[in-house]
């Protein structure tokens, strides 16, 4: 019985440990995308807000991830905060009707926090960004939730290659190296340093390892290494950098004049806001106003939508490579698509303006630390959850120097750069058609939004409302990028296999029935609801149950073949 606890309380530290190394990991793209997004909505200034903002993405993270790895795709996937909703968020608040004033109006209105703590924040301009943000999010997460739901992404898959997904994702990045200079320009020391300490820890000390203690029933107590730089990278990178902001700040290195430009840098410049925010804090739908529907609004989520569905089922095929597993069956990716969407209709109704996804990021960990473990991931979800309600936390990821986030926003911005023009090899780039295609449909990404912003009203139909959807579109640049890649892959004569269609469809294609039925069952399938769902035959009709016996319209393609080796079980 002794070595049997001695066990369990191992296993539980151990796990513990990986949750935490796997929290620090995945929170910090909801903190970049969140002050990203707080300040496009005029709210940067509003520290309290901002913790509140925190709060409820990391809920809403721990929600959509528990959702996930339990009724969803069930595999160890973190659902976050989504890089892919800020382009058309500044696009959207960079047009004439969205700017912000350069002087905000305090209202006095009054924002009422659980736990009876209250203070006061501006009623303008930050409450009807959000709410026009957040109803548009909700439309296009509902499209989302449809196409997941009716099975329809194979047909959508059959026009989406290579040549779509380089511009679109990779303009992402390239187009918000402004949001990165801004968050960097209070102090470039701190802000490289920064980078420099993440480039040193994840890829200069990668094969560093050092020993810990452990203990196994089989070898007792014992010691094991880790890479533990290369697993704890950013959360190294931000304490030293962090200290480095503190000896700045004390010794007076950074200015104490809030109006000063290098403000921002000192650590003490939004000290105060941990002791306003509340212990407990319960986000609830609503808390910052209830949302508004526009088309202009809508329009824009919903190409951020699409690249977030075509970014998630890579995630989906890279997941289940890495674990070992068979290809996602065709209604584990549907019921998967639609989980997201319906955690990012929640986000809407929430007020946080931005949609959830799959962690790309996060999936590489699993081969480095083989935890794979299904419950391991649920309990990730739940910590992420309980962190949101405590106000405290939020607070302590606002004060975060802004270099700091500055760092971090461009060490996130370039690996969504460099994981698109991972996708080149699949494109045959010795063929004129696919360059020609490729090289346009980056240029007139980078070309005509920054064109329409500084020409406003350039854009005149006739028609008010289409006039404000086609100049949001204009304006984001991964919609110009991609739609142009999209035509012209689809309209210019050339075939699968050079256009990368062929190679495409071997990471995102259908379950071909080649592998056993059991192992596509045990890792995916909820067996207590499937042999209830199988006495119904109607049940086989409907996409996202795993009783559905229905096709999927992908390309032909070849599957790559399920190594034996570095197998981790997702079921324990």
């Amino acid at each position: 019985m002794e070595g049997y606890l001695c066990c369990l309380s191992h296993y539980v530290a151990k796990s513990v440990c990986r949750v935490f190394q796997q929290a620090l990991n995945s929170i910090t793209g909801c903190v970049v995308t969140v002050l990203i997004v707080s300040e496009n909505v005029c709210a940067g200034d509003n520290n309290l807000l901002v913790a509140q903002f925190l709060s409820t993405a990391v809920f809403l993270a721990g929600v959509a991830t528990l959702l996930q790895t339990t009724l969803g795709m069930r595999l160890p996937i973190v659902q976050g905060s989504s890089f892919a909703f800020i382009p058309p968020i500044v696009a959207m608040m960079s047009t004439k009707d969205w700017q912000c004033p350069q002087h905000v109006p305090n209202h006095n209105v009054t924002i009422t926090q659980y736990g009876g703590n209250t203070t006061t924040g501006d009623a303008e301009p930050w409450t009807a960004r959000i709410a026009e943000l957040s109803g548009g999010l909700i439309l296009a997460s509902l499209v989302q939730v449809v196409i997941g739901c009716t099975g329809i992404i194979g047909t959508l898959m059959r026009f989406i290659g290579p040549l779509t997904i380089i511009p679109t994702v990779s303009l992402i990045g390239l187009s918000m190296f402004h949001t990165a200079s801004n968050a960097c320009q209070s102090s470039w020391i701190v802000s490289m340093c920064g980078v420099a300490l993440v480039c040193l820890f994840s890829l200069g000390l990668r094969k560093v390892r050092v020993r810990l203690p452990t203990w196994s029933r089989k070898e007792g107590c014992h010691t094991e290494t880790y890479p533990v730089f290369q697993l704890f990278a950013p959360a190294f990178a931000i304490s030293v950098c962090w200290l480095l902001a503190h000896i700045l700040t004390i010794t007076n290195f950074f200015p104490d004049d809030p109006s000063h430009p290098n403000y921002k840098a000192r650590t003490d410049s939004k000290l105060s806001t941990i002791g306003k925010a509340s212990w407990l804090y319960l986000p609830y739908p609503g808390q910052f106003g209830w949302p508004t529907f526009g088309a202009g609004a809508f329009v824009g989520m919903l190409a951020a939508t699409i690249s977030s569905i075509v970014e998630s089922i890579g995630d989906y095929y890279a997941t289940a490579r890495i674990c070992a597993l068979p290809p996602p069956p065709k209604h584990t990716i549907n019921r998967g698509i639609a989980i997201e969407g319906l955690a990012s209709v929640m986000s809407g109704f929430f007020g946080v303006c931005h949609g959830t996804t799959s962690y790309s990021g996060v999936i590489g960990f699993i081969g480095v630390t083989g935890m794979a473990a299904r419950f391991t991931w649920q309990v990730l979800g739940v910590l992420f959850i309980v962190c949101g309600l405590f106000g405290k936390v939020g607070a302590v990821l606002t004060i975060i120097p802004e270099p700091v986030i500055g760092a971090l926003i461009v060490v996130g911005l370039g690996m969504v750069i460099t994981v698109a023009l991972s996708n080149v090899h699949l494109i045959d780039m010795r063929v004129p058609r696919n360059l020609m295609i490729l090289g346009i449909a980056m240029m007139l990404g980078m070309m005509l939004p920054p064109w329409v912003k500084g020409h406003p009203g350039v854009i005149k139909t006739g028609v008010a409302g289409l006039d404000q959807v086609l100049t949001v579109l204009l304006t984001t640049a991964m919609f110009v990028g991609g739609f142009v890649g999209c035509v012209l892959d689809n309209t210019v004569p050339g075939d699968l296999d050079t256009r990368g269609i062929t190679a495409f469809a071997g990471h995102v294609c259908a379950h071909d029935g080649s592998v056993a039925a059991a192992r596509v069952s045990k890792a995916y399938d909820m067996k207590f609801l499937s042999t209830r769902l199988a006495k119904h035959k109607f049940c086989t009709h409907v996409p996202f149950l795993p009783t559905y016996t229905g096709t999927m319209t992908l390309p032909k393609c070849r599957m790559p073949s399920t190594k034996k080796n570095n197998q981790y079980t997702v079921d324990s």
